[in-house]
Formats: C-alpha cells, sequence, structure tokens
C-alpha cells in the first residue's frame, strides 16, 4: 500500500545528520532565508559587483563598508595597485544611490594598512585599526584628514590576526580598540585620544566584542592551542582583574555576540590566528556554537566543514539574526530562531555569487543590502553589493534529510518512488527537483517553470522518462531560480517485500 508524505516546513534549519529524524530541518540550506515563513523558502537576491569610476572594484584590498552619522556611505581601500600600497577612505557620489561610484578621500601613509572589519564611526568620525605606528597596531581617525590617536604597544602583529571591530559600549559611550591581547578605549567622549584599559597574557588573541550588561565581554582566543575564554570586564580602569573568566572549551573562539541576554560564542577545533605554521590537531574541521547566560556553558550545534574551510571572526547582528562567515566557503551563515523559538543555524547569502571565497576579508550589512568583500581563486580584492534589481539568477537551493518525514520503521525498508509534486508560491520564477538514491549523484525529476503558469507539477517518472528509482533512501534537492519560493514537497513510495 502507498503512503505518502508531505514536507510543508523548512524552518528547522540544518540538521546536524542527514539521517535526522526531524520533519521540518534540511541537510542544507544555501542564499536562502528559513526563518522568515514557517512554510516557505524565501530566495535571497543576487550580489552584483560594486564599482570605482574607473570599473568594477578589484584588487583594492577594500577591508570595510560603513554609513556614517549622516547617512553618508564610506569605504576603505586602495584607489590603484601599485606599489607602495596608499589606503584611502573613500565616499559614494551620493548617499541615497547605493549603486553610485565611490571618489577619493585622504589617504595613510604608504604601506599602512587597515585591519579588515575595524572601522567604526564615532560622532561623525570613523575610526580605524591599522598596522602603523611602529609599535604594532595603531589607532587612527579620519574627520578629513587622518589623526593619530596612538600606538597600541601590541608588538609585531599581522593582518589575519583576528583583530576585531572596536566597540562602542552603550553603558559609557566609549569605544573600546582591542588587537592581539591590548585592550585600549577613548579617554573620553571627545574621542580625540585613547588609553591603555587591560592587557591579557601575550598568548591570547581578543577575537571579539560584546557586552554582557553594562560590562564588557571579550572573546579570547589562544594562539597555542588549549582552550578558548571569555572575560567579562567591568570597565572599572583600576581593576586589574576581569570581573569574571569563563571557559569556553577547546578549540578557537572566533565569534562572541549577545543575542537577547544570551551570549553566543561561535569557536573551530582549527588554531586561528597565528602568524605561523600550526599543528593539525583534528581528523575532522568542526565548528561549535556554545551559549552561556549564567553556569555552565552550553553546546548548541555541532557541525563539520570541509578541510580547507576556515572559521573567521567577522560577523554582524541584525536583530535576532547573527550572521557568520568562513574562509574557503560560499555563503554566510545565519543562526537564529524559527518562530516557534528553536534555534536554527542555515546559510543565508552567496558571499561572491555563488563563487567559492577563498578569503573573507568582511561582509557588512547596511539596511537590506550587504556588502562582501572577498578574494576568490581567480580574483583577489573583489567587492559585492545586494543588486538594485530584485535580480534572482544565481541558484538557491535546499536539500532535504534522508527519507525526510518518514516514520523510523520505514526508514531501512526497500521502497518502491511512486510518485512526486513540487510547489511555489506564485507563478514567478522556476523550481528544479532532483533526487538522489542510495547516496547517488541527483538526477533531475521535474522542472516547475514560470512560463507553464502552474503552481503545482506532479510526476510519477524522471525528467528524462525513466521510471523512478527502487532503493533504501531517497534524499531530494529542491533548487530556485528567479525568485521562485519553495512551498511544498510530496512524495509518495510503496514498501517492497523483503525477509527482513
Amino acid at each position: 500500500m502507498a503512503k505518502q508524505i508531505t514536507l510543508n516546513r523548512f524552518d528547522g534549519g540544518i540538521a546536524e545528520d542527514s539521517r535526522d529524524t526531524s520533519a521540518i530541518k534540511v541537510a542544507s540550506a544555501v542564499n536562502v532565508n528559513l526563518s522568515l515563513f514557517p512554510n516557505k523558502v524565501v530566495p535571497v537576491v543576487d550580489l552584483e559587483a560594486e564599482a570605482l569610476s574607473s570599473g568594477d572594484i578589484t584588487d583594492k584590498l577594500f577591508t570595510d563598508i560603513f554609513i556614517d552619522d549622516s547617512g553618508a556611505i564610506g569605504a576603505v581601500g586602495r584607489l590603484n595597485s601599485g606599489s607602495p600600497t596608499v589606503i584611502n577612505v573613500l565616499s559614494k557620489d551620493s548617499s541615497t544611490d547605493i549603486s553610485a561610484t565611490y571618489t577619493s578621500a585622504s589617504s595613510l601613509s604608504a604601506g599602512e594598512l587597515t585591519f579588515p572589519g575595524t572601522a567604526i564611526i564615532y560622532n561623525n568620525h570613523s575610526y580605524y585599526i591599522t598596522n602603523g605606528g611602529g609599535g604594532g597596531a595603531s589607532v587612527r581617525y579620519y574627520d578629513g584628514s587622518w589623526n593619530n590617536l596612538g600606538s597600541m604597544s601590541t608588538g609585531s602583529i599581522w593582518l589575519d590576526a583576528g583583530v576585531p571591530r572596536p566597540y562602542r559600549h552603550f553603558a559609557d559611550d566609549l569605544v573600546y580598540f582591542a588587537a592581539r591581547h591590548k585592550l585600549f578605549r577613548f579617554t573620553s567622549t571627545a574621542g580625540t585620544a585613547i588609553t591603555s584599559y587591560f592587557t591579557f597574557p601575550d598568548k591570547y588573541n581578543q577575537t571579539s566584542l560584546t557586552y554582557w550588561g553594562s560590562d564588557l565581554a571579550v572573546a579570547l582566543s589562544s594562539r597555542n592551542g588549549g582552550n578558548s575564554w571569555v572575560a567579562i570586564l567591568d570597565r572599572i580602569s583600576t581593576n586589574t582583574s576581569p570581573r569574571q573568566l569563563i571557559d569556553w572549551g577547546p578549540g578557537s573562539l572566533c565569534v562572541l555576540e549577545n543575542v537577547n541576554g544570551v551570549l553566543i560564542g561561535i569557536s573551530t577545533n582549527e588554531i586561528r590566528f597565528n602568524s605561523a605554521s600550526t599543528y593539525t590537531q583534528s581528523k575532522t574541521k568542526k565548528i561549535y556554537i556554545k551559549a552561556w547566560q549564567g553556569g555552565e556553558v552550553v553546546t548548541l550545534r555541532e557541525f563539520e566543514v570541509g578541510s580547507s574551510v576556515q572559521l573567521t571572526n567577522k560577523k554582524q547582528l541584525i536583530g535576532d539574526k547573527l550572521y557568520f562567515g568562513c574562509n574557503n566557503d560560499d555563503a554566510l551563515y545565519c543562526f537564529t530562531k524559527n518562530k516557534e523559538g528553536n534555534y536554527i543555524l542555515y546559510k543565508s547569502h552567496y558571499v561572491a555569487n555563488g563563487t567559492t571565497a577563498t578569503s573573507l576579508v568582511n561582509f557588512v550589512f547596511i539596511g537590506d543590502y550587504l556588502f562582501t568583500m572577498v578574494n576568490t581563486a581567480g580574483s583577489n580584492g573583489l567587492v559585492y553589493r545586494t543588486d538594485n534589481a530584485d535580480t534572482y539568477t544565481n541558484t538557491s537551493y535546499i536539500e532535504t534529510l534522508k527519507n525526510p518525514g518518514m516514520t523510523l520503521s520505514d526508514k531501512s525498508k526497500r521502497k518502491k518512488l511512486m510518485s512526486f509534486s513540487i510547489a511555489k508560491a506564485s507563478t514567478t520564477g522556476q523550481l528544479v527537483l532532483k533526487y538522489s538514491v542510495d547516496g547517488s549523484s541527483y538526477v533531475t525529476l521535474a522542472t516547475l517553470t514560470a512560463a507553464s503558469g502552474l503552481l503545482v507539477l506532479k510526476g510519477i517518472n524522471e525528467a528524462s522518462g525513466s521510471p523512478l528509482l527502487d532503493g533504501y533512501e531517497f534524499q531530494f534537492k529542491i533548487e530556485s531560480t528567479g525568485g521562485a519560493q519553495i512551498t511544498e514537497l510530496k512524495y509518495e513510495y510503496e514498501e517492497i517485500s523483503e525477509l527482513i
């Protein structure tokens, strides 16, 4: 007797195991929003190459995009690829047209670079951590010309040292600047001088800053392996010890953020932000998402990534959505809660239009627009921006679990796939449904085009006309282009009689 499975919820996010028994989780989800609506998968708008007046940006060492207090868009990069490198603060031609080209402004000293993702706006000036100043990192700001606030005395520091974005704490309205093991802050709200605030043991890198109540929370990652820690600092300059030290466990803690009163930390079992080659301590590379709100640190997610994937400390919190990314990867991760209040994880935005970014230099959301600064295998120094037009040429997709929605007793039985159907929210765009049987390569079952004018497409054969295959494990992949929103997948199967 045939059994029918209906899948019309996809907001469980990515499962840790493709054989998970959940009816609402998926094996993978890329370039989509799974948390916006429980009953449909929403694809993400394409990016397009950002431009200078001389054309698309390539090899310009862009490290940041920002919006200032007046609403104008600015950036940090260079106008040419000559040597010695000269870094400029650039501004958009228009504060209203986000696709306008950039214009030049004042430049740093030759050879001096800003650390990626360290720009922050304060009193309508832009502040940066740079590699200049002789004693390691320095803090500078730009108000029409460059001003040096002084060296942070960090000693030798390298461009991939995991220097975090400076943090403006609401409790004192001062900006905190972290590099390697040294932590500085403004001496006053004038923002014209910095002073040393705290020094950690030199074996640690500060990788991420956020708040914990009226305190400052600092992520500490060991350059030599071992456990990472979170230090809670009370912002009182005379205190030489943290208010609290939280053992975050083994691995490199790269991202720390306060999400609705919970400290969320994202770690990798790889040693990160060390200037020298390090011994690989694990056969399988993993990323861990952990939480703390007092008491013990709790692991929320643990998942494997490819051997070349490197977690970065680039992050952005938008509402209750925490975005982070990796080198040698194709898309940002989004960690959030669904409508039922459960934590979910999915890949939300391509960073280089579907191409793998060998280096995710930085990313910044400004309103609904995402800017990414990436290197790829073919080009360095690329800058992308969300397309002004609602363009969906990139393939967004979800991949179901194996035997999704099936009762546990049927999962290990041999089955004959009888029929299937796929549905979308409107006639806009195209869906392609594929299937894999017992781990085989995906084969196309059907294509629901915009031209058909249909919302639902059903079938009893493969797209080629071949009969549907028998097997133990069925897995489906639904690819969306043109903005098609996935609303439902159905499949029907029959058990094949066997001894057991």
